[in-house]
């Protein structure tokens, strides 16, 4: 097809005959929004999860936004990911709203509405037809496999880099039609915006060469001036590649994951498989998770359906292969797919897991497409079926759609909180090392709801699967001080510091459990190597405090908590501690200035302390 022929295509009127008019489309698609709002209302009162959501809060610069800040956002890593407009957005929903849910998970939701409305008019324009368009606006709405990219807040990025791929697709369609070199600077900036979001934007210039193949622009006459005008993409995405990989931590997963135990015909399974699942969920979106990990070996083999796998994808490429020699809507969605899917595919196993089901987000607009020229077809009797199998496949259509919607409403509820989503991972993995972390979370979550006894078992559970973990000790040890198991909790930190041995923390925590079992001095030599290990370490400083006291070691006391104050000066407690010593030595007015300031950072037991010490005759008290 030549230049004017695809600009004649590309300017033609839609014609849907009477049945879909713009103004029906359009009430159509206002429609699909209101439906989408209602399926993802129940996601909205989501908290925040234990699964990256709270660790981007964790960053001074984003939750204090800033002109300063703003420039981190953009020369920084966030938890192994340069994805500065996303980070950015982080930071403006907690200037406005702070850690409030509902304004994060809205956030999600406008953007996935406005792909909604990208995708209807990105296909339209491509294919000049509205029924096209709205089915995979639809599936693209409602679809479970999207969830993720939607409820999850820390998701966003999916959705993010989305808008700006598909404003970046049309305006290259718009470059197509009117031939003005203008639209491929705006292809350009909208690239660029793609990929500040998330990484997996650098497939554009591909797609691109796709949407070129679609409209057979890719001939002797017009092939050299399409590669020329998509260089400086190509080379864009080669910059960005660069960047999304030469993190340390990031460095540090690809150089682990190069020593899995997995062979290379295991390695080719792996990635049938992945091929397989992300085709399979479309149409059968079930026993979905938020991590999929990468199957244990038993017996020094990997489970039966990973060999079956190739053949399974072998079989579907031989009979969509006599469909798409004769179908181009056929090819173009499936190269779509392929070419937007295949950079999550794993060539190197990482360390967590092997399939991912927010990366579908973009790439399913191609399966879509299919599905969504297949029904136009029918629409338009180009397919020579009976009316009764039209019935039939389109009561398909509305049953598939209704599904889908139920189970996307379904879906939310998983991501509600941490017990729920951490029990939803632990059902429906194996019971690989990695799994220690959802036992962990699970069971933090189960503290802070006074379920001691199930957090117990949890942690107990986390050290079962992977012992080498030091963290799980520590976190069961809290419990057992908490519980005033101080022997247990001192026989998990002795575990822990051995795994290890340069950790300050556990050398705190362990002397806070010799201190609570009267051990002083068991606790003094761990805190002092604890300060030796970390000299910035107020909660160090405050205990070292409080058992210098207790030898009467005054000026060291006081020390201490002056260089506690000094490291963390909003520690409600160590003013109250530095109060109690003041008290102690007959300094009222000192004692009662650590209180008050103790008691305006919100230390409420400080509060009673003025009552009885500040307004009233001094009592004897004890550190």
């Amino acid at each position: 097809m030549n230049k004017k022929k695809i600009q004649n295509h590309l300017n033609k009127p839609i014609t849907e005959h009477d049945f879909l008019t713009k103004k029906r489309a359009y009430i159509c698609l206002i429609g699909l929004f209101i439906i989408t709002v209602f399926i993802y209302a129940n996601a909205l009162e989501n908290g925040l999860l234990n699964f990256d959501d709270n660790e981007y809060f964790t960053y001074p610069e984003i939750t204090q936004l800033s002109w300063h800040n703003l420039k981190l956002y953009f020369s920084h890593y966030y938890l192994i990911m340069y994805q500065p407009i996303p980070v950015l957005s982080f930071a403006i929903n907690h200037y406005f709203s702070q850690l409030k849910t509902i304004p994060l998970h809205g956030f999600n939701l406008i953007f996935h509405l406005l792909n909604v409305f990208l995708v209807y008019l990105f296909i339209v324009r491509l294919s000049q037809k509205r029924v096209i368009a709205l089915i995979v606006a639809m599936l693209f709405a409602i679809h479970p496999m999207n969830v993720e990219a939607v409820t999850w807040i820390s998701a966003r990025s999916s959705s993010m880099y989305t808008f700006f791929y598909i404003i970046a697709i049309l305006f290259y369609l718009n470059y197509i039609k009117l031939a003005q070199k203008k639209y491929l600077f705006f292809v350009g900036l909208a690239f660029l915006l793609s990929l500040f979001s998330k990484a997996q934007a650098v497939t554009l210039p591909l797609v691109l060469l796709v949407i070129d193949f679609y409209y057979s622009r890719i001939n002797r006459e017009m092939l050299q001036g399409i590669l020329l005008e998509k260089t400086p993409f190509f080379i864009l995405s080669c910059i960005f590649g660069i960047i999304a990989i030469s993190d340390k931590n990031t460095i540090d997963n690809i150089t682990n994951s190069i020593l899995i135990s997995y062979s290379y015909p295991e390695i080719i399974c792996l990635i049938c498989y992945s091929l397989v699942f992300y085709i399979y969920k479309i149409f059968v979106p079930i026993h979905l998770c938020a991590i999929y990990v990468y199957p244990p070996k038993i017996n020094g083999y990997l489970p039966l359906i990973y060999y079956v796998s190739p053949f399974i994808l072998l079989t579907l490429i031989g009979l969509v292969w006599q469909i798409a020699r004769v179908k181009k809507y056929v090819q173009f969605g499936l190269l779509l797919f392929l070419i937007s899917i295949l950079i999550n595919i794993q060539i190197i196993p990482s360390r967590l897991f092997i399939v991912t089901e927010r990366y579908g987000y973009f790439p399913y607009i191609g399966i879509f497409f299919i599905i969504g020229s297949f029904y136009n077809e029918i629409k338009e009797e180009k397919l020579h079926i009976n009316e009764h199998a039209k019935r039939m496949l389109y009561a398909l259509l509305l049953l598939y759609s209704l599904i889908f919607m139920g189970l996307t409403v379904q879906r939310n509820t998983i991501w509600k909180d941490n017990i729920s989503f951490m029990t939803d991972i632990i059902k429906k993995n194996p019971e690989v090392p990695y799994l220690f972390r959802a036992y962990g979370a699970r069971a933090n979550a189960l503290i802070n709801n006074n379920q001691l006894g199930e957090a117990l078992a949890d942690y107990t559970k986390a050290i079962e699967i992977n012992p080498s973990e030091a963290i799980s000790y520590l976190n069961r040890s809290l419990l057992y001080m908490k519980i005033n198991n101080y022997s247990d909790a001192i026989n998990d930190l002795d575990t822990a510091i051995k795994l290890q041995p340069n950790s300050a923390v556990m050398y705190v925590k362990r002397g806070l459990a010799k201190y609570a079992s009267q051990d002083s001095n068991g606790a003094l030599h761990d805190i002092n190597q604890a300060i030796k290990l970390n000299q910035n370490m107020a909660e160090a400083y405050n205990l070292r405090a409080i058992l210098r006291f207790s030898f009467n070691d005054y000026q060291g006391s006081k020390n201490d908590f002056d260089l506690a104050i000094k490291l963390n000066p909003f520690d409600s407690e160590v003013y109250k501690n530095r109060g109690i010593m003041f008290i102690k030595r007959q300094n009222k007015e000192a004692g009662c200035q650590d209180f008050n300031t103790s008691s305006r950072i919100g230390n409420v037991s400080a509060g009673k302390m003025i009552e009885q010490y500040c307004k009233a005759k001094a009592t004897r008290l004890s550190v």
